[in-house]
């Protein structure tokens, strides 16, 4: 009797310190509380190059690309889109991120990263925030948890995980955003005829959106899932 007790008590406060992480992830926005800044052109300019996921939605996780050598800035919705973006991101060109608490773009390499913490990550299991403040850092540890760390180990980490994060992406791909694309496409939406035109993901979701290509009920999670099959099925190829 008494070892049931001792597993009931147990079980009781895994689940409410399971409980208080969710709690905590939703008390924390990853939304912009302002206009966000943009440092890519364009209209497609508010959404991820690589996933076409909004950046305004993903701001506190947002990070960017400047290029030294041409205009072809590119702000991403994670680290994790960095990392998958390759060549452009490593091509001598400055990386910045948005400050989770001023919401001002920042030198990437000289911020402060709360690793790991209990509120949301974008693209990844392990969340990545980032702070020009120490104090700040420090601040947001105290009430999400995690781990503070400069940028060296930040990236290490992100790279690290980013096969887990790739698989855990395409998983929810596979299962949910492409059935649901392809049927939304069918049903809702005019077709296009020509994906060449598009040179990235997020000209293709600001095509749809710009032209009405979708009814007014693609939306939101509708609309990336459309995108998604037409970018990455439809243009790219890949099997469904």
């Amino acid at each position: 009797m008494k070892k049931l007790l001792i597993i009931f008590v147990m079980g009781l406060l895994l689940f409410s310190s399971s409980s208080l992480a969710k709690d905590m992830e939703k008390k924390f926005s990853k939304v912009a509380s302002g206009k966000p800044e943009l440092i890519q052109e364009g209209a497609e300019k508010g959404f991820c190059p690589v996933c076409a996921m909004s950046i305004n939605h993903n701001y506190k996780t947002s990070h960017g690309v400047v290029a030294k050598k041409s205009k072809d800035n590119r702000q991403y919705c994670s680290i994790r889109c960095v990392l998958v973006d390759g060549k452009h991101a490593h091509e001598g060109n400055k990386h910045v991120v948005v400050d989770a608490k001023t919401e001002k773009i920042i030198d990437a390499k000289t911020a402060y990263y709360v690793l790991g913490s209990k509120a949301p990550g974008t693209m990844s299991k392990i969340s990545k925030y980032a702070f020009a403040s120490k104090d700040d850092a420090k601040a947001f540890n105290s009430k999400f948890g995690g781990k503070i760390v400069l940028y060296d180990e930040m990236i290490a980490s992100a790279k690290e995980s980013l096969n887990s994060d790739i698989a855990m992406v395409n998983m929810k791909k596979n299962k949910m955003m492409y059935p649901m694309g392809k049927k939304l496409y069918k049903s809702n939406c005019r077709p296009i005829k020509d994906f060449s035109s598009y040179k990235r993901i997020n000209e293709l979701k600001t095509d749809i959106i710009k032209n009405k290509i979708c009814d007014d009920s693609i939306k939101m999670k509708k609309l990336q899932a459309v995108t998604l099959y037409l970018w990455e099925i439809k243009r790219l190829g890949k099997s469904l």
